[in-house]
């Protein structure tokens, strides 16, 4: 039996990054409408079908959309090519050599981006592989590369995920029974602390920041669940994620738990590390 997993697969835009690497390309990722067009440029009902086995499950925010704090009205960014490269033309990035390869306007760079993950995942690097393919189809080419896991995740300024220099950058997150909108709140840039950011080793790798998300974020983590307001404001929190797109959430993972024919009881759950956290409820057929 299968259940969904609690943790999910990503694709961070690099939408701030320190500033030395900021200075050597455009502003790829500043647009809102260029994060939402790579999403929809990206087939992640594929990635689910051929990485999971259909056993995971498309994300459009921080929480799984059967999640009871999930919003009513998520935006589906379900894959539309057509539509994404449409977003691309509306935000100023064109294909004027008509060469497949989109250009910044603005500054007549050619739109290249790299994508960097850690090295020991097979799993990511076919992530990647899918999402070039699809970029392709928009005009976007993607350099992929590899670094060990020490050196992907180590801290800022030196490590290039938690450094934030990177333009995009594939990883896994751990999912909450309750969400945690502050891994994306303004309050959790990596950086040095003297400015005011959350050290070198804080969650929002993007750079992204709100004011209107970190408002209702910290009103929802200050009231904790079943506390007054937290669940208008950590719903307004996740439907903001879900139209701003700090980062490309693709799918959640899946657990699996096999027993004997005769074991009654058995349910594994996402929000459980173990499959065993209901074991005095199991019981054998007579």
């Amino acid at each position: 039996m299968t259940a969904t997993g609690n943790v999910y697969e990503q694709i961070a835009f690099g939408v701030v990054p320190v500033t030395e690497y900021r200075e050597r390309r455009p502003d790829w990722f500043g647009d809102a409408r260029v994060r939402q067009a790579i999403t929809v440029c990206t087939d992640r009902g594929r990635m689910v079908d051929e990485l999971t086995g259909g056993h995971g499950a498309v994300l459009e925010t921080l929480a799984p959309s059967d999640h009871p704090l999930a919003p009513d009205d998520l935006i589906s960014w379900t894959y539309d090519p057509v539509g994404g490269n449409a977003l691309l033309d509306e935000a100023g990035f064109l294909d004027h050599a008509g060469d497949g390869r989109r250009q910044d306007v603005s500054s007549g760079v050619p739109m290249t981006v790299t994508l960097g993950t850690n090295s020991e995942s097979a799993l990511r690097r076919r992530v990647t592989e899918i999402f070039e393919e699809n970029m392709a189809e928009c005009g976007i080419p993607v350099s992929f590369y590899e670094r060990p896991a020490g050196t992907w995740f180590g801290p800022g300024p030196a490590g290039p995920l938690f450094g934030r220099q990177f333009d995009l950058a594939a990883f896994a997150w751990l999912g909450h029974v309750n969400p945690d909108c502050t891994i994306f709140t303004s309050g959790t840039i990596p950086g040095p602390e003297e400015y005011d950011f959350g050290g070198w080793n804080a969650p929002n790798v993007s750079g992204w920041s709100d004011d209107v998300y970190d408002a209702v974020c910290q009103t929802a983590a200050d009231a904790l669940p079943g506390g007054e307001g937290y669940e208008e404001n950590m719903r307004e929190a996740l439907r903001i994620f879900n139209e701003q797109l700090p980062a490309l959430p693709l799918f959640t993972n899946f657990k699996v738990v096999a027993v004997r024919a005769d074991i009654e009881n058995v349910g594994p759950d996402p929000t459980q590390p173990s499959a065993l956290w209901n074991i005095a409820e199991w019981d054998v057929q007579e």
